[in-house]
């Protein structure tokens, strides 16, 4: 078998959300179940925290030690903090690929001297990449440039001290595809999760039942007591089949901050009025959006089946409740209805490092 990474990199999304899409599209349409994907990115929060580390599935016994073993080696290569492996269920890109995802920040890009020293030390990183997949080879590996947008966006991503994240991304996944090492060795199955695949819905529904929980995870912790949440009413984007025989909800308030998973008995659902989770969506069918917040005839404009739109935000005009949407970077207005349109991206709880 040989070690040759293929490229699931997005060049077409036109902003985070769509880059997002497009990445795990794009992994799962090239990546078996028993793949290693690397989603290339650099870090950043104060200028001055350091080092290199790794987030893989919450779970995924496969991929950690391979995280772990990356993390290592970028770190030794440019001589710095190894932060190590980190676990979760929320970054987007980690949770929703089929195959093994392993996130790298190869180093803070807000940290001067840290990004200088890895301009010098580039070369060792993606070296250490590479071995550290050759200790793995009975997988095949799939790599993406990360860097939050794709090059060709109209916001090319973050940039700081004059390198921009998704450029120096795609330079290590360039120099990755390139990479042709002899390796061998078998197949190994993805561990199935407890909760089983996630499954997708578009409700709403009211918390109905007191002294019960929502949870953060399938490890049980806490995000809530329902006593604090009872009559409030969510989104549901999606749930889980556990292997315990029940299902969880996950819930988002209009706002699209997340609330945890839910038993499915402690909520009923609830006729939806219209969408209120500010993302990307999908129209349905042929419709109607227009400039003006009145929706004024003159000022309409034509949306077809199949176009992609951001719900930006919900005003209030008059009486009325008009949906604040953004279509080809132009603001427009138009009635709320659940079905004309369908949630593809949450615009406000996407979470990548």
């Amino acid at each position: 078998m040989t070690l040759k990474f293929k490229d699931a990199s997005d060049f077409k999304g036109r902003d985070v959300n769509e880059n997002l899409y497009n990445l795990v599209l794009n992994s799962n349409r090239l990546s078996g179940s028993n793949d290693i994907i690397l989603s290339i990115h650099f870090n950043g929060f104060n200028e001055k925290a350091t080092g290199a580390e790794t987030w893989s599935y919450l779970g995924d016994s496969i991929s950690k030690p391979i995280a772990q073993r990356i993390s290592r080696e970028v770190a030794s290569a440019q001589g710095i903090v190894d932060r190590g492996q980190k676990s979760t269920t929320d970054l987007y890109v980690v949770s929703q690929t089929n195959a093994h995802m392993i996130l790298v920040e190869v180093c803070f890009l807000d940290n001067y001297n840290e990004i200088q020293n890895y301009i010098k030390n580039k070369n060792k990183v993606i070296n250490a990449i590479v071995k550290a997949c050759e200790a793995y080879p009975q997988y095949n590996f799939t790599a993406t440039h990360g860097g939050h947008y794709g090059l060709n966006m109209m916001d090319p991503g973050v940039s700081r001290h004059g390198y921009k994240e998704a450029v120096l991304a795609q330079e290590i996944n360039q120099a990755l595809l390139k990479n042709k090492q002899t390796g061998g060795g078998t197949t190994v199955t993805k561990p199935k999760q407890p909760q089983g695949d996630w499954i997708a819905e578009n409700k709403r529904v009211e918390v109905t039942t007191k002294n019960q929980n929502t949870y953060l995870g399938f490890d049980w912790r806490v995000c809530h007591k329902t006593n604090s949440i009872i009559g409030k009413q969510y989104v549901v984007t999606g749930k889980y089949n556990h292997q315990n025989g029940e299902t969880y909800y996950s819930l988002y308030d209009v706002e699209g901050s997340w609330h945890g998973y839910i038993n499915k008995k402690f909520v009923k659902e609830i006729k939806a009025i219209y969408q209120t989770i500010p993302g990307l969506y999908e129209a349905l069918k042929d419709d109607t959006f227009y400039i003006d917040q009145n929706l004024k005839k003159k000022s309409a404009w034509k949306i077809k089946r199949g176009q992609t739109f951001h719900l930006e935000d919900i005003v209030k005009v008059g009486k009325y409740t008009r949906a604040k949407v953004r279509l080809n970077n132009d603001i427009r207005y138009c009635t709320m209805r659940d079905d004309y349109w369908k949630l593809k991206y949450k615009t406000k709880v996407v979470k990548i490092k």
